[in-house]
């Protein structure tokens, strides 16, 4: 599965059907078509990996420098993974 936007700064996309299941997926960021560094442009994440009754949800970010940054947050809502 591939998902793929155009973000102008200022801009964000969410995708909310990307991460239907319960799973690992790899994560692989562009930038203007080039794949970043892989230490910065390669993750690994499940949507709903139990970390202490949270579920997780990945963030990408471009600054208007042309920076480029990832994270992953935790929240108590599970979503679609609550079932």
């Amino acid at each position: 599965m591939t998902a793929a936007t155009t973000v102008t700064p200022g801009d964000s996309q969410t995708y909310d059907g990307i991460f239907t299941e319960s799973a690992w997926y790899e994560i692989e960021f562009t930038l203007d078509g080039e794949l970043l560094d892989k230490s910065l442009g390669t993750t690994r994440f499940n949507p709903a990996a139990v970390v202490g009754g949270s579920y997780e949800y990945l963030t990408g970010h471009v600054y208007e420098s042309g920076e480029f940054s990832w994270e992953v947050r935790t929240t108590d809502t599970a979503g679609p993974f609550d079932h």
